[in-house]
């Protein structure tokens, strides 16, 4: 029997529901991947996702108004919402062609620590004791999430 969920969403109901979305979307995109290259799949999930939001964009507007961007700053646009993603995509769908849904989705967790020091890197950003301690803790969950499974005695 599933579990009853409150009338009343707050944060934890939303958390929950996040979670359930996801593990049926890796579950989903991991049948996909059995039958198709890890690239036709992110071109394929890209363009679903990018009509989606700009449909509910639109939706929530009342219009669609693009933004007074100079060459370079559509050049930024496109590099930042077409090359990147569609990178990380491929290799995260590569690794889970490879691996289970459950050990690919843990380096998900990656993201903002790879945001993080590219952003030291690229542009001089500081980081504090609490980015270091969060590190620690994320590469901790990835090992532990990735340790061989004991035989049973």
């Amino acid at each position: 029997m599933a579990p009853r969920l409150p009338n009343k969403p707050g944060w934890g109901t939303c958390s929950l529901r996040n979670g359930l979305l996801r593990r049926r979307l890796f579950r989903d995109v991991a049948r996909l991947l059995k039958r198709h290259p890890a690239l036709v799949v992110v071109t394929w999930l890209s363009m679903v996702a990018g009509v989606l939001f700009l449909g509910l964009l639109a939706a929530g507007t009342h219009r669609l108004r693009l933004p007074d961007l100079t060459h370079s700053g559509w050049a930024s646009v496109l590099f930042l919402g077409r090359s990147v993603p569609r990178w990380a995509s491929t290799l995260w769908l590569w690794a889970l062609q490879r691996l289970t849904p459950t050990k690919t989705a843990v380096f998900l967790t990656l993201n903002p620590i790879a945001a993080t020091l590219l952003s030291v890197g690229l542009l001089g950003e500081r980081v504090g004791p609490g980015f270091l301690l969060g590190l620690v803790l994320v590469l901790a969950g990835i090992v532990v999430a990735n340790r061989p499974a004991r035989a049973a005695q």
